[in-house]
């Protein structure tokens, strides 16, 4: 059941202007509690994402809101035709944003494999595959989606980046070896399948060891390999201050070794200065690094 207050956060129509559509184009007729707020159905929410779309693309609202669903369809097929790359990653956005809310498996598979067979695996990530997470995002903080529709399109993104990783070629780089890890109770990893895409993309090893890695057995691990870099993804509101520290005495007590951390721009700052630990919010400053 999704709000006026949802549909807003969703597509950025404001509640006033979606109102006034009702009203004045018969768009979407809303459904009543018995207290008389509005919400909306799954169907009407995917209507109103594509009538979003192709207002947002030049469409006047009083031609889209006549439109049948055929129409709509086919003019969003149009645009996803157009040369302008912007377009494109609109509709894949809004596409996969539909399918999620569907439950519809094919579609998303079809849709997230023909953007990053267009643009690639990265910048399908920063263009289409990160802008829908974070209207998942939306969507899964006021409880509009199901830990099932979430879990399903994870893991669906997850294979692709997997499947993305296991076509490269095998590294053949001397001299520096990759360990990527996870901190205790860190679970989503679909960054960091990205950072190990990158990294071997520029032809280094890996050693990916993924979620909810204990720090206690890393020490032995860059032993073990003799690699000299890692990286991880750091999001503080799951860690404590001695995560934190951890990482830094790692770093301390293991001579030669970088730390990568990749987090967001508000924790930039909370990690010791150093020559040997590098910060990173945005994947482009990763890979001029690396």
């Amino acid at each position: 059941m999704f709000e006026i207050n949802d549909i807003e956060r969703l597509t950025s129509i404001k509640a006033h202007t979606i109102r006034i559509w009702e009203k004045r184009y018969n768009l979407l007729t809303p459904h009543r509690t018995d207290t008389n707020i509005r919400y909306y159905d799954d169907d009407q929410i995917r209507k109103i994402l594509n009538v979003n779309l192709l207002v947002n693309h030049g469409h006047k609202i009083s031609k889209v809101a006549a439109m049948s669903e055929t129409e709509m369809v086919e003019q969003i097929n149009d645009i996803q035709e157009e040369d302008s790359v912007r377009s494109n990653h609109d509709t894949y956005v809004n596409d996969l944003i539909n399918a999620m809310i569907g439950f519809d498996e094919l579609s998303f598979d079809k849709v997230l494999t023909a953007s990053i067979t267009r643009f690639g695996l990265y910048q399908a990530y920063l263009d289409v595959i990160y802008p829908f997470l974070v209207k998942t995002g939306v969507l899964w903080t006021t409880k509009n989606i199901m830990p099932a529709q979430e879990h399903l399109i994870a893991n669906i993104i997850r294979k692709k980046i997997i499947a993305s990783i296991d076509g490269l070629p095998m590294p053949k780089k001397k001299g520096k070896v990759f360990i990527l890890f996870l901190l205790p109770n860190e679970w989503h990893e679909m960054g960091l399948l990205l950072a190990d895409f990158l990294i071997r993309q520029k032809g280094y090893m890996t050693i990916y060891l993924g979620q909810n890695v204990p720090t206690n057995c890393l020490s032995e691990t860059i032993k073990k390999t003799k690699a000299s870099q890692l990286v991880t993804f750091y999001h503080r509101r799951n860690h404590t201050e001695s995560n934190r520290k951890e990482l830094e005495e790692l770093v301390h007590t293991n001579s030669g070794t970088k730390l990568h951390v990749c987090t967001t721009e508000e924790y930039l700052k909370t990690f010791e200065k150093s020559s040997d630990i590098y910060t990173y919010a945005h994947p482009q400053n990763f890979i001029e690094v690396i």
